[in-house]
C-alpha cells in the first residue's frame, strides 16, 4: 500500500505515517499518548528453552 513511517518533527520521539498519494501526514497513536506517565517494563532476555 506504500504508506511511509517517519519521525514526527512536531512530536520528538514519536512517529507519523505519510500517505503515498500525498496530503498531510497522519500522526501515529502510541501507548504513551493514551496513558501518560505509564511505564512498560521490557523483558529483553531471551526465553529459557527449558521452560
Amino acid at each position: 500500500d506504500g504508506w511511509i513511517l517517519e519521525h514526527d518533527p512536531r512530536r520528538p520521539g514519536l512517529f507519523q505515517f505519510r500517505n503515498p498519494r500525498g496530503g498531510p501526514p497522519t500522526p501515529a497513536v502510541h501507548t504513551i499518548d493514551r496513558h501518560p506517565g505509564l511505564t512498560l517494563e521490557l523483558d529483553l532476555e531471551p526465553p529459557d528453552p527449558r521452560e
